[in-house]
């Protein structure tokens, strides 16, 4: 259901100098028939898409001149970019950047066409703000601005970008239009089929308690999920709880040791926490026998499905994974004596 993951918004820059306009296909994975791109009748390059729309974009950086936006560029979280315009004349041109932080989203979009001309109007003005209370602002004097609009911004991270520039007359390379797509807002992140792989940890002696028949750990591992421009961010904590019952052994004949074995076992409820059960039964044979407390830190694998749904009732799903370093827990494990021996 990809297809149904982003929202289509249209930043419409320009004025109408004619009754022309140009209807540019979206990529497939997007809700809506088309991008209308207003402008002049003779617009340049159409509709060139970010690389693999669909990414979370999380770097912008937009070049200026005295009457438009010459360039813009954006990066996605997986190091790809694409530039349209020219961020050079007779020399380098002055240039805005900024860099999203992680959980940060935009929560106001302003943009601005600019003044007519000749060649028709162009790209004048970007602003924005963000829940950090960060801004950005970059364009032409506000004296030569013309249109504006302030469109929705929905979850207010941005997945992906559409842009015409050129022209038959004037500079060739100005922004002519830009198109924004952003992330639907989302109502609910939920991990599921998750697999763990059996959790290993690193044992410390402390002290020889009395030895226990049977040792019981459960760790109840809970999750929490938020989608911001560097994508989505899987927060995943442990509770560990242990019972120990203790036995009181009398001094046998014949060679101690005991045997044991490890049962592992998940389930998830309700699709937000995940309770892992440890069970360690010991069987005693015979014989003295002393034991060490080992705590440690676990450390699991784990893949699953991330199922994101959104306020509108879509939701897209996939694959995800990870390793999670749970809080400290304690184990039992036994030394046993014979004759001068230690034996593990």
């Amino acid at each position: 259901m990809k297809e149904m993951l982003l929202a289509l918004v249209l930043l419409q820059t320009m004025l109408t100098i004619s009754s022309s306009s140009r209807n540019i296909a979206a990529p497939d994975h997007t809700i809506g028939s088309g991008i209308i791109m207003v402008g002049s009748p003779d617009l340049g390059d159409y509709g060139q898409f970010l690389v693999s729309p669909g990414k979370f974009i999380n770097r912008i950086m937009v070049w200026r001149a005295k009457s438009c936006i010459k360039s813009i560029a954006l990066w996605s979280i997986d190091g790809s970019f694409i530039q349209v315009g020219r961020s050079k004349e007779r020399g380098p041109l002055p240039v805005q950047e900024f860099e999203f932080q992680r959980g940060e989203t935009i929560v106001y979009l302003m943009m601005h066409s600019n003044r007519q001309n000749d060649w028709g109007n162009r790209l004048g003005w970007i602003e924005f703000r963000t829940n950090f209370n960060r801004f950005f602002s970059c364009g032409n004097l506000p004296g030569g601005l013309t249109q504006q609009i302030t469109p929705p911004v929905h979850s207010g991270v941005i997945v992906g970008a559409a842009f015409t520039t050129g022209g038959t007359g004037g500079d060739t390379h100005d922004v002519n239009s830009f198109a924004i797509f952003f992330l639907k807002n989302w109502s609910a992140a939920q991990l599921q089929d998750v697999i763990y792989a059996s959790p290993g940890y690193l044992e410390t002696i402390l002290e020889t308690p009395d030895p226990p028949s049977r040792l019981e750990r459960e760790v109840t591992i809970e999750s929490t999920w938020t989608v911001d421009s560097l994508g989505v961010d899987d927060f995943i904590w442990t509770t560990t709880h242990t019972r120990i019952p203790t036995v009181r052994m009398s001094s046998l004949d014949g060679i101690p040791y005991w045997t044991w074995t490890d049962t592992i076992t998940s389930s998830l409820q309700d699709r937000k926490s995940t309770t892992l059960v440890w069970t360690r039964g010991w069987d005693i044979c015979m014989g003295p026998i002393s034991l060490y407390l080992g705590r440690g830190i676990t450390l699991t694998n784990f893949t699953g499905s991330m199922v994101i749904s959104f306020s509108d009732g879509d939701s897209f799903v996939y694959p995800t994974s990870g390793r999670y370093s749970g809080q400290q827990f304690s184990g039992f494990g036994s030394v046993c004596a014979v004759d001068a021996e230690s034996h593990g």
